[in-house]
């Protein structure tokens, strides 16, 4: 009977000791930070951000190029999607009571850009491209003469924040281009004859061409004539100033490698095999 009491004296003595033990190490194993990042989407933009057709969750190249860039630096990302006329107000509030803490690419005209620090995503850029018929002499041409063709582009080239990769003085010229609503309008232009180049994102023109089987008749052009670099948007006393430079480094260092180009790839073929 006493050797009975005994060994459940020493079992429940082990048992405080281990509940000690694991409450000690909670307390001092800090939680992993977690960040919402915010993002407008209203269409899907392939390889960026697209809603799977089978999950019915938002995708991209966009998302799995932060996660990748988190995970070893330690920290957790949420991902907060909202319309970029509709909900800004809703986005307001979250960002000001810290239920959201980075914005991507955009900050909306609800929220102080003086309160905030920017951090530029150099390693992250979207490549702008010129589309010519495939029969044409301008496939040949450096993008520098191509102001002295007609061009067509449309509203969006002169709502975002584009920098040239060719002269400032050709670039410019761009911006004075007739503008048409959609980009299917401005594939017509250039198929008619009415024009003889149009100007639009790589990738979205690349999935034009495919959805409209138009790759022999009309060709992207390798030289790229314009980018746009992405920028995260946080508080000035947000925890995500303490990853900033982590947060480059290893970004710099995956595009460098090539495994960002890869995740696009990855991206766009998995949307094509979607649509198809």
């Amino acid at each position: 009977m006493l050797h009975t009491h005994i060994n459940d004296w020493r079992r429940f003595f082990l048992l405080c000791l281990l509940a000690t033990v694991l409450c000690a190490q909670a307390q001092t194993t800090p939680p992993i930070p977690t960040f919402t990042i915010a993002v407008p989407y209203r269409d899907d933009v392939p390889p960026y951000l697209w809603r799977d057709a089978s999950s019915k969750i938002i995708v991209g190249s966009t998302i799995d190029t932060h996660e990748l860039i988190a995970k070893p630096l330690g920290y957790q990302l949420k991902w907060r999607f909202y319309h970029p006329a509709n909900d800004l107000e809703q986005i307001r509030y979250e960002f000001e009571n810290n239920e959201i803490d980075l914005l991507l690419n955009y900050v909306p005209h609800t929220i102080n850009r003086q309160q905030l620090k920017a951090l530029p995503i150099h390693f992250y850029q979207i490549n702008l491209h010129s589309l010519v018929k495939t029969n044409s002499p301008l496939r040949t041409i450096n993008s520098e003469e191509l102001p002295k063709y007609r061009g067509v582009i449309t509203s969006m080239f002169n709502q975002l924040e584009i920098k040239p990769a060719i002269s400032a003085a050709s670039f410019q010229h761009f911006k004075a281009l007739p503008v048409v609503p959609y980009m299917q309008d401005t594939l017509e232009e250039v198929l008619s004859g009415r024009a003889d180049y149009t100007i639009n994102e790589h990738s979205l023109l690349s999935l034009q061409l495919h959805k409209k089987h138009l790759h022999k008749q009309l060709t992207i052009l390798p030289q790229r004539v314009g980018f746009m670099t992405t920028t995260l948007w946080f508080k000035k006393d947000s925890r995500f100033s303490d990853f900033t430079q982590a947060y480059t480094e290893r970004g710099t260092s995956l595009s460098q490698s090539g495994r960002l180009e890869h995740i696009k790839e990855r991206n766009m073929r998995r949307y094509i095999n979607q649509i198809q």
